[in-house]
């Protein structure tokens, strides 16, 4: 099955935490400050990922187990996060 995007990202996935990211004010201007202090956006993109963890770690705790904990990892791992960050930076 072939991935088409979402909303002009490359999948739905980093869709909705851009989304996620950018509705709240506090978190938005959290995320967009790591973005713009990385050297690259490579590197932004793994702050914005950490920023992500350690919601998702506040929400959930540390371990996740059975299903929910699967499909989270699962869903994380298909995250473009310096696509994210490469649009926080230009914001």
């Amino acid at each position: 099955m072939k991935d088409e995007g979402c909303n002009g990202w490359t999948n739905q996935e980093t869709w909705v935490v851009n989304a996620w990211l950018t509705n709240e004010e506090q978190i938005y201007h959290l995320a967009t400050s790591l973005a713009v202090a990385a050297p690259n956006a490579l590197v932004a993109g793994e702050n914005v990922k950490a920023l992500v963890e350690e919601i998702a770690a506040n929400w959930f705790g540390d371990t996740r187990p059975g299903m929910i904990g699967d499909l989270l990892n699962a869903a994380m791992a298909r995250v473009e996060w310096a696509e994210i960050a490469a649009h926080l930076r230009d914001h």
